[in-house]
């Protein structure tokens, strides 16, 4: 039994099964009329793993990779630009708006709630192959303002 799972498991490396990566719940937050920028978020799984190195968009001037960090003096949540992102194998990455996700700097037009913005992400897989993921992220609107403490 031991010798055929060891032969299933070389038979399935010598077909070459390819590396997948798959991209759910994409989404970018609406902008103010006067803002420049927007993140957009998701979760990607990847087979292989690797790194995603970098992004870009026709609807902006740049796309940065960005991670929220907490500073010790206690001060807010800063965005801190990053060069590449980890993408683990066979995990879910979750992409947020506190955590590691994509700043769109200068923005052709402001984002509205149910504008798509395209995006193509840059990828190195652990086996050194690039690759490029196509996206289109669903804008979401700005959520009301906290009502006033009474």
């Amino acid at each position: 039994m031991r010798r055929w799972l060891m032969a299933g498991a070389v038979a399935l490396l010598a077909t070459g099964v390819q590396a997948e990566e798959t991209v759910t719940q994409p989404w970018a937050k609406s902008s103010l009329a006067d803002s420049r920028s927007t993140g957009v978020f998701m979760e990607i799984v990847s087979t292989e793993g690797g790194v995603i190195v970098g992004a870009r968009s026709p609807l902006a001037r740049s796309v940065e990779l960005r991670d929220m960090s907490l500073e010790l003096d206690g001060g807010p949540l800063r965005p801190v630009k990053l060069e590449q992102i980890v993408l683990p194998a066979r995990k879910k990455l979750y992409l947020t708006p506190v955590s590691e996700h994509f700043m769109l700097i200068g923005l052709s037009q402001p984002v509205k709630s149910g504008d798509r913005i395209p995006l193509i992400i840059k990828l190195r897989l652990r086996s050194g192959e690039e690759r490029e993921l196509q996206v289109e992220a669903i804008a979401r609107g700005l959520p009301p303002p906290a009502a006033a403490a009474r």
